[in-house]
């Protein structure tokens, strides 16, 4: 299945995939808990049997697949960004019920043990383009700051790939919904649900919102989802849309080392107050990395 074909999971008519985006939703939420497919299945409405041959045909690997690969994939990101948590801690909080049975499973998915991940081995692990080094971008750590944001709701395209891919035309599918919809298209966020130094370029997930208000409706074949309040470090970012990547990289590799804080397992997301970033154009933006108080 090609990645076209895989970002059926976000089209707006298909009430298909809104009932799908509910379950993947629920999946990355509570990757600690069971998760069986009946559980899966009732949470899009559909029988089990049913539910894995679309969520199958629809994200190209199966419910159970996708499952254990989020969990071995936020286990990855805890360890290497999270060096507060113990191994033992991080197993429950993924999904593992004991830290033999997480340690059997990260090294058969990643030829390593979670020990040898940690102290290193994740640098060997995925070598994708988007793994950048920050250049000399005369960045300082008094540039960054902590602030709160509020939970909200908003409605979102996704697409799965290379995050510096096609996120010009998602964009631009977007702001035809939220004008099709009267919608203002302020309180956009950009979210990168995955480490492009732990996950498959191929199957990086991104998606594109726009903030709904408290109390506004949307029709039911239209995905929606949570975007999380807490707290989050702020860096602030000006230049071409879609080319963060090394203010990230110096936002986890640079600050976050030294900052004393840890990361939480919620979602990174880059803020848009002025609205829709359009393509070639500068964009001013928030870099947004979720933290633990």
């Amino acid at each position: 299945m090609g990645i076209k074909e895989m970002t059926h999971l976000s089209r707006a008519g298909d009430f298909y995939g809104k009932r799908l985006a509910v379950a993947v939703e629920y999946i990355d939420k509570n990757l600690a808990e069971p998760l069986p497919l009946a559980v899966l299945s009732a949470k899009a409405a559909f029988s089990p049997n049913h539910f894995h041959k679309i969520f199958t045909q629809w994200m190209g690997e199966t419910p159970q697949a996708y499952l254990r690969r989020c969990r071995l994939e936020r286990a990855a990101a805890l360890l290497h960004y999270g060096p507060g948590l113990t191994i033992k801690e991080i197993a429950p909080k993924c999904g593992f019920k004991s830290p033999d049975a997480f340690d059997r499973a990260f090294h058969a998915y990643f030829g390593m043990t979670p020990s040898e991940w940690r102290s290193g081995g994740y640098a060997d692990w995925n070598k994708s383009p988007e793994q950048l080094s920050p250049a000399s971008l005369g960045l300082s750590g008094d540039q960054v700051q902590i602030k709160v944001f509020q939970p909200c709701r908003a409605i979102y395209k996704r697409k799965i790939g290379l995050y510096a891919d096609g996120e010009d035309a998602l964009w631009s599918e977007l702001s035809d919904l939220v004008a099709s919809l009267s919608l203002r298209n302020e309180g956009c966020y950009g979210i990168g649900l995955d480490d492009p130094a732990v996950t498959p370029m191929n199957r990086c997930r991104f998606d594109a919102c726009v903030q709904l208000s408290p109390l506004q409706t949307v029709p039911n074949t239209i995905p929606v989802r949570a975007i999380p309040g807490g707290y989050y470090a702020v860096l602030q970012y000006n230049g071409p849309a879609g080319k963060t990547g090394e203010h990230w990289t110096w936002l986890l590799q640079s600050w976050l080392p030294k900052s004393g804080f840890k990361i939480s397992q919620n979602a990174c997301f880059e803020h848009h107050p002025l609205g829709i970033p359009n393509a070639g154009m500068d964009v001013r933006s928030e870099l947004c990395l979720p933290l633990v108080r």
